[in-house]
């Protein structure tokens, strides 16, 4: 694996993470326990560098298991051991403790396994466990859950207190005494002052988000204690606490591998949405080192973004670094006769596109109208189906990078017009070069990105924002595709704010609706850039292909969830349905950020839980339509799925999601119910694309989805029926 770091067995030191990229060990541990089940707690303290173990008991838990330097803690005989950590400092707000997790589970009842969070005068903040299961009262097992501070039951229920579940039953299978590799699944705990968030495998579960601290203040969590009842335990690995607390830049307070050998591969998603300096630079070198200048410019840039003058500092630091720009050129709205580059620039200036045909002729110079940060230029008056090369320079005369495109034609023909779409990049898959170097190679004309793209979970942080946007401009495959194929982008809730996000306030916190909309228009290179609207939704014709983006998380009525137009907002719902009606193209795409069927995960945060009465209104609408033919697009969760939607008459309605940008795996493949679904991918194991061609064919139009795979293959191909 590209970039991996294998440390010595069973020591496990993490780095302060400066510009150096030196290396400062923080806490390391050898747990040299007997594979006969003699560990003690002086096995977990010997070779400890800084912090400590402490404990009663740590059962027969199994410290070594083949040698392995493996299997701590899953307490079969009882279990009550704490890591201390408070040598090195107190924690504050903004650490993240992530474990390997697997549920253990021999005996009747399997209880659960807690882990304490505690503070500097003992005062325990939280307690999360993993619940077993009891067949004599038929509890549910495998799932994690946290418990109220007055909880005075079983781990499997019944006394004082509460239980919340997270996620849903047999999230975690149960395993043996043997450790299994195959039944771990990553936890990750997000602290923030007063609650925290739980991600398992890289998303946030449900009932998982602001869980409140008993104190309500998690600013000094110094110690985590783990327990587990007689029979009862989990297995745990590749245990770390990263924090803030100790410095301007990200340290690892607290890193213990038990499995002896660890590898710092490629990101995962959990680690993309915590995107602190050391995750986000691991990002952009993980398929290819950059340039140390490079690495070194984006964390300058990344401090003055969050700082107090972030304009001025920056073009600072490009000043010094004799640099032109901070991203692009970035290619856009394409239509048979024009073309739109946008570049960002340290300060506020007029660029110049000069465009070439590729086949020979005089060339053309647009300008942009007035100075901008991020200017987007308009290159109009071109001839359709036809290749060109452009140039961008500025007022001075420097040189801001080029490329080439090929604008729309003006009606089908036998000739393949192709359009690539897909969503949830998460940032990662912004950075690895097979699937954007194939949209490239095949030839796509335009590339749809339908939401979760570069920016993740950064709520109202503008200057973590625009360090995630520099993120994406700095990645060399992403600035290869864009300078050549060009973008169209909607946003999701990841990108918008938050995992499940929507409208002007989610979990009661409150959205800058405007401010994120504002900050939106100005890094991307959409249609419609600059109309007024309560929306980023835009549409436009590439050639004979009308595309229609919706924005389905900011214009949400909060407080009439279930109602008619609550999902889109009645604006845009009225606008929709305008657009629809005056289309005369033979094919519309019509986007969503999330999914239009109700198949998987229940339709959660999606058309089917908001407003099934504007659903089925815009259904109707298509299905009026009888010279085009509308296809559905989606996004959201992870996966790729088609559905063949049925409609009156024997009609259908297609919907293809490619949820693979990023090459995270998600909820199941398949509904229930599969009649209507014409495939289904978790997306385990691989990234793709989807792409939609369109052609004539007996001068009929015809149109073909197929899902592409990193390796170039169509793992799905499907002609489409009228």
């Amino acid at each position: 694996m590209k970039n991996s770091l294998y440390l010595p067995a069973a020591v496990v030191c993490m780095a302060l993470f400066t510009l150096e990229a030196h290396a400062t060990a923080l806490f390391s541990a050898d747990f040299q326990g007997g594979a006969d089940g003699s560990a003690t707690v002086g096995n977990l303290n010997s070779g400890t560098q800084i912090g400590t173990w402490a404990g009663s008991s740590i059962g027969t838990s199994t410290l070594d298991t083949a040698g392995s330097n493996r299997g701590v803690l899953f307490g079969r005989d009882g279990l009550d051991v704490t890591a201390n950590f408070s040598s090195v400092g107190s924690l504050t707000a903004g650490v993240t403790i992530t474990y390997d997790l697997g549920l253990r589970r021999t005996g009747d009842p399997t209880r659960t396994m807690m882990m304490k969070g505690i503070d500097s005068d003992g005062n325990v903040l939280f307690v999360l466990g993993l619940q077993g299961h009891d067949r004599s009262i038929d509890v549910g097992y495998g799932r994690l859950v946290v418990f109220s501070e007055d909880f005075t039951g079983s781990p499997t229920g019944g006394g004082g207190g509460t239980i919340t579940y997270l996620g849903t039953k047999g999230t975690f299978s149960k395993g043996t005494d043997a450790y299994n590799e195959s039944i771990m699944h990553e936890v990750s705990l997000v602290l923030s002052a007063s609650s925290f968030d739980v991600y398992v495998d890289g998303s946030l579960v449900e009932n998982g988000n602001d869980i409140a601290y008993f104190s309500g203040a998690g600013t000094d969590i110094q110690a985590l204690n783990f327990q587990a009842d007689i029979a009862g335990g989990a297995w745990y690995d590749n245990f770390e606490v990263q924090g803030t607390g100790l410095s301007v830049q990200e340290v690892v307070l607290f890193a213990a591998d038990f499995e002896g050998e660890i590898e710092f591969g490629p990101v995962t998603l959990s680690e993309a949405h915590r995107g602190t300096l050391e995750i986000d630079l691991r990002m952009l070198n993980q398929y290819e080192d950059q340039p140390q200048e490079v690495q070194d410019f984006y964390a300058a840039c990344r401090e003055a973004f969050t700082g107090e003058t972030p304009e001025s500092d920056v073009a600072a630091i490009c000043q010094t670094s004799n640099r032109w720009k901070l991203g692009g050129p970035m290619l856009g709205d394409v239509t048979t006769t024009n073309v739109s580059v946008w570049t960002h620039l340290p300060e506020s200036s007029v660029v110049e596109v000069t465009v070439t045909p590729e086949a020979g002729g005089a060339s053309q110079i647009f300008q942009s109208s007035e100075t901008n940060l991020m200017p987007a230029v308009r290159c109009e008056g071109l001839l359709p189906n036809t290749a060109y090369t452009y140039q961008v320079a500025n007022a001075d005369g420097q040189d801001l990078g080029g490329g080439r495109f090929v604008t729309a034609p003006t009606a089908l023909t036998e000739e393949t017009l192709r359009i690539a779409f897909g969503s949830c990049f998460h940032k990662i898959g912004l950075h690895r070069p097979e699937l954007l170097d194939l949209i490239q190679e095949r030839g796509n004309r335009a590339m749809l990105v339908l939401g979760d793209s570069a920016v993740d979970d950064r709520k109202n942080d503008f200057g973590l924002i625009n360090a995630d946007y520099l993120l994406r401009n700095l990645s060399p495959p992403w600035q290869e595709m864009t300078a050549n194929v060009p973008v169209f982008a909607g946003w999701d809730d990841h990108d918008y704010w938050h995992d499940d996000s929507f409208g002007t306030e989610t979990r009661g916190q409150w959205i800058d609706v405007e401010g994120l909309r504002k900050n939106w228009k100005s890094q991307w290179n959409n249609p419609d850039r600059d109309v007024e609207r309560e929306g980023i939704y835009f549409q436009t014709q590439i050639g004979p292909i009308h595309y229609i983006a919706l924005d389905t998380r900011s214009c949400r009525v909060n407080d009439a969830r279930g109602a008619l137009n609550s999902y889109l907002g009645e604006e845009q719902m009225n606008w929709l349905k305008a657009q629809l009606n005056a289309s005369t193209s033979p094919y519309i795409l019509l986007s969503s950020g999330t999914m239009w069927s109700d198949d998987i995960s229940a339709g959660k945060d999606s058309w089917g839980t908001w407003d099934t009465a504007g659903r089925e209104e815009i259904f109707q609408l298509i299905d009026a339509k009888t010279d085009s033919q509308v296809i559905l697009l989606s996004g959201d969760r992870h996966g790729a799925r088609g559905f063949a939607i049925p409609r009156p008459g024997g009609k259908k309605i297609y919907e293809f999601e490619a949820a693979t940008l990023g090459g995270v795996p998600g909820p199941g493949a398949w509904a229930d119910d599969p009649m209507n679904q014409l495939f289904g991918y978790t997306g385990s194991d691989f990234w793709a694309f989807g792409e939609l061609s369109f052609s004539t064919v007996t001068n009929e139009p015809q149109a073909t989805f197929r899902l592409i795979d990193e390796n170039g293959d169509a793992l799905e191909t499907i002609v489409l029926e009228k």
